[in-house]
């Protein structure tokens, strides 16, 4: 059995599911377990509309009604079953819209955002079955045993894996959703941002399988983003450890979270071309490499929080507790710290709802002052040309450390 992922930028019109499908027929006797994510950028689109209810501006799930509409009109010749079964969750989602308490966003976040799985894989389910193929469809709260930690929710390692275990038939080929758990009270959880790999590991790791392949619009691993970065490489064969390393570093490829279960098994990862499906993508193993592999990644949309005491005083421990604390509460990742005797200075990715959110609670004790449009350089073993090329006038803020460096610039584009 194999494991195969596939991401919304991959799915994201009628002709990428169609491309799915001739992935898939050369694993057709073979069985699989497929993850899927949202299609195209239904993610977004949630997000967008939930954060709109929560500050009392209009919202309308129209043009993600419209969008998966125009979807399974290109892809079934009779259509109207299926829009039985996808607008049951359209209304559902409405009725989640309409029934709001604004009392925890991170839990709506889950109960909402999630719905873009669902409908997702039902769509791709009945697409496959229309095209011969013998497979179940299973939802990803019955698999994957989460805590209450909502949009970010760690998962419960042994009862996910006996949950996977006891669900999944390996003489079956199954499709399920990427990001989604259950917490234990049986509400929807979701992962974070590329929860949908993690999924794909979890289930792969869960299975002992030999190999999971996620299928991405990239060749492999890339030593650069060939949207900021002009010279790049694909890496062809990486061990699970630089692969951790350049997740860490900002990857957007792959996510640390992933690495960590297949390490455990030694399962092979593929990352492999969506398009070019012939082509060899990038292996991550137990692989021996002896040279260090440079890598470039580039954060937008990144901002700096000056926290200061209003009393004048040292931060001391009980200060950075609390800090810490806040930051997890609200699931906010910090990118990047430089702690001086009486401020912290923190970089994050700018998410409105929630810096609004963080300083209702901090201004209290501290003064805040925010510095946006910013951008986070990270190169992994690089050497002095780096620095010299990169040290421009726009820089606020630089680190060195053994083998990485990262500045901080404004306004960075190429």
């Amino acid at each position: 059995m194999k494991v195969f992922k596939f991401g919304g930028s991959s799915l994201k019109n009628s002709k990428g599911i169609s491309q799915m499908l001739n992935i898939l027929l050369n694993y057709k006797n073979e069985k699989f377990v497929l993850v899927v994510s949202a299609l195209g950028k239904t993610t977004n689109y949630l997000e967008d509309i939930l954060r709109n209810a929560y500050t009392k501006k209009k919202y309308d799930l129209k043009i993600i009604i419209d969008f998966h509409h125009k979807i399974i009109n290109e892809l079934f010749e009779e259509p109207i079953y299926l829009y039985d079964k996808i607008n049951y969750h359209f209304i559902e989602l409405n009725k989640l819209f309409k029934n709001l308490k604004f009392k925890n966003y991170s839990f709506d976040y889950d109960q909402i955002v999630s719905k873009g799985e669902i409908i997702s894989s039902i769509i791709i389910y009945e697409f496959l079955k229309n095209n011969n193929f013998k497979i179940d469809w299973i939802s990803a709260k019955k698999l994957i045993k989460t805590n209450s930690n909502f949009q970010s929710a760690s998962v419960l390692n042994s009862l996910t894996e006996e949950s996977i275990k006891k669900k999944i038939d390996k003489n079956t080929s199954i499709i399920t959703q990427g990001f989604i758990g259950c917490s234990e009270n049986n509400f929807t959880t979701t992962l974070g941002r590329e929860g949908s790999d993690y999924t794909a590991s979890i289930i792969a790791s869960s299975l002992n399988v030999k190999k999971l392949i996620i299928w991405k619009d990239v060749p492999g691993v890339l030593t650069a983003d060939p949207k900021y970065f002009e010279k790049f490489n694909k890496i062809d064969f990486l061990s699970y450890k630089d692969a951790f390393e350049i997740a860490f570093y900002g990857s957007s490829i792959i996510h640390q979270k992933t690495i960590i279960p297949l390490e455990k098994k030694n399962i092979k990862l593929e990352v492999k071309s969506f398009n070019n499906p012939e082509e060899k993508g990038t292996v991550i193993c137990n692989y021996k490499n002896q040279k260090k592999i440079k890598f470039y990644n580039l954060k937008k949309n990144q901002i700096s929080i000056l926290f200061k005491k209003k009393s004048e005083d040292i931060l001391n421990d009980l200060d950075m507790k609390y800090f810490f604390s806040i930051f997890s509460k609200l699931n906010i990742q910090l990118n990047q710290i430089k702690i001086l005797p009486k401020s912290l200075i923190c970089f994050t990715e700018n998410d409105i709802f929630k810096m609004d959110k963080l300083i209702s609670i901090l201004n209290l004790k501290f003064s805040i002052n925010i510095n946006k449009n910013l951008s986070i350089l990270t190169i992994k073993n690089f050497d002095k040309k780096d620095i010299l090329k990169y040290s421009k006038e726009n820089q606020i803020f630089s680190q060195i450390s053994i083998d990485c460096y990262q500045v901080i610039y404004r306004d960075l584009t190429k």
